[in-house]
């Protein structure tokens, strides 16, 4: 992955990756829960594009102007997946079994890794 995202950028993804749709820069706004200003998002926006984190999906008209509308071209599973890496994986899962105290939800796990050894075998 290209690097880890600015707060900003990550909310702005973020609403891009709920939505089924392309979506302005207004609509990012208002589907938002962080108060964006529209200069702030534009700028977001136009990071993204440069970097290839979004693309842009349509150009449509709103209130007589046309505006660009954009579509992530990195999914979410794949930015968390970057963030892991290879040894983060493991970590991860290591410490979620750890913490885990359901008995159920263990042999499920267990269960799994099994299938998976020998899937791999």
């Amino acid at each position: 992955m290209k690097r880890v995202l600015t707060k900003m950028e990550y909310e702005v993804m973020r609403v891009l990756w709920e939505s089924d749709k392309p979506l302005s820069s207004r609509e990012i706004m208002d589907s938002s829960a962080v108060e964006f200003k529209q200069s702030t998002v534009q700028t977001v926006l136009r990071t993204l594009l440069k970097e290839g984190w979004i693309q842009v999906g349509n150009v449509s008209i709103h209130t007589k102007v046309l505006a660009r509308e954009f579509i992530p071209v990195v999914s979410n599973e794949e930015y968390a997946q970057s963030l892991l890496g290879k040894k983060g994986k493991f970590s991860m899962a290591s410490r979620l079994i750890q913490q885990t105290d359901n008995v159920e939800e263990l042999e499920r796990l267990g269960e799994l890794i099994e299938k998976r050894l020998k899937e791999k075998q």
